[in-house]
């Protein structure tokens, strides 16, 4: 009868230890991993890197010179197969029922001046369940667990993360000149479990994520835009051209916005450009003068090959009107205003402009209703010269 009972009090332990699982969300998607074993990443063993980027795309896991274990618990970190931020795959720490206590250990990596740590992460459910933390953990001696002393970052998975990829970076600067390894350490006790991916570290990290980089000429100029998803110590852009026969040269810089996790949106003019074809890249520079290019993007621009003064729209009009003109040279324009019996009420332009087309505004506030001659007068610096005129009629 003894005996009994305590088989029975057995089956309700696991019915309700089920049962309080069960009333989680939905398990996350499981694990399948792909046929072959196709290394891609990872460090050698045993090898001392200078920078560590690691999606945990190999079927090994640990990757090559990465170690996982655990201190209490059964559950280790894994890699998922099938979801990631990037990729097809991402390292994975679980939740677990008992206490549970894993570590994933990078290669040793050498730090230096300006050098930084970053990751994707994201929490498994989305409901809290805590406790359940993330600490990140340096060793500047061996990979041996008594040697992480040092906490560089610690998180609340439960209430301090997201259920989407949230980018997390902190910097290794205090490490400068050190060899460390890094620790990733996941408490837990049946709380979330966590995706994480895209861990980035050391010397050759890009600290700017771009987003988008584009080119557009109009007229004479090309417009570039560009935009960034994060910045990490982003001191900002150096804008470099170059013509088909040249080399890059700077034609401007544009102020980063330094550390953000926020997007942001970048744009320059590159104007007064000759007929012809530009490649253009972005120079990113770190506050610590480290930089990277971007891949280079190309534009046509083609100047006017004759001058031009085209009819002013609307007309007749009421008070404003639009006037065009194009120069293929550069060129001192004056444009001027005349009435009905050819005396100048106006000067609507006084100024040199660079060959290209043009289209100002006109505002006829203050004149009465009638006919009026405008004429264009371009002097280019090659001798050429250019005179026209048109007819416009204000209607009040």
């Amino acid at each position: 009868m003894k005996q009994f009972f305590l088989f029975a009090a057995f089956l309700l332990f696991v019915v309700t230890s089920v049962n309080s699982q069960n009333q989680k969300e939905s398990i996350k998607t499981p694990k399948v991993n792909p046929v072959g074993h196709v290394l891609s990443a990872g460090q050698p063993t045993g090898s001392t890197v200078s920078y560590i980027v690691e999606g945990f795309e190999d079927t090994l896991f640990p990757p090559p010179g990465w170690t996982a274990t655990t201190t209490v618990g059964t559950v280790i970190w894994d890699r998922e197969y099938g979801f990631s931020h990037t990729g097809n795959a991402c390292a994975w720490a679980d939740y677990s029922t008992p206490e549970n206590e894993k570590w994933l250990i990078t290669p040793q990596i050498m730090i230096t001046a300006g050098d930084s740590l970053s990751f994707w992460i994201r929490r498994q459910y989305t409901s809290a369940y805590p406790p359940d933390s993330l600490f990140i953990m340096i060793s500047t001696t061996d990979a041996n667990i008594s040697s992480f002393t040092t906490t560089l970052a610690s998180y609340d998975v439960a209430n301090g993360i997201p259920n989407e990829w949230t980018r997390m970076a902190s910097s290794l600067n205090a490490f400068a000149g050190q060899n460390i390894f890094i620790a990733f350490k996941h408490r837990n006790t049946d709380g979330n479990g966590f995706n994480m991916d895209d861990v980035a570290a050391g010397s050759q990290v890009v600290p700017v994520e771009l987003v988008s980089f584009t080119a557009s000429a109009v007229n004479n100029s090309v417009v570039l835009n560009w935009s960034t998803a994060t910045e990490t110590n982003n001191m900002g852009f150096e804008v470099e051209r170059k013509s088909v026969n040249g080399e890059y040269s700077t034609v401007a810089f544009i102020n980063g916005n330094g550390t953000t996790t926020s997007s942001k949106q970048y744009s320059f003019t590159d104007a007064g450009l000759v007929s012809g074809k530009y490649s253009y890249r972005l120079k990113q520079i770190d506050f610590d003068g480290k930089f990277v290019y971007s891949n280079a993007i190309e534009s046509d621009v083609n100047v006017p090959a004759e001058y031009n003064l085209a009819q002013n729209f609307p007309n007749p009009f009421n008070p404003s009107t639009s006037i065009e003109f194009t120069l293929k040279a550069d060129a001192k324009v004056n444009l001027r205003l005349f009435d009905a019996l050819g005396q100048e009420i106006r000067t609507i332009l006084n100024n040199s402009f660079v060959a290209g087309q043009y289209k100002i505004d006109f505002n006829a506030a203050g004149l009465n209703s009638g006919i009026y001659f405008y004429t264009l007068d371009a002097s280019g610096i090659d001798g050429s010269k250019f005179t026209a005129t048109k007819k416009m009629i204000l209607m009040k």
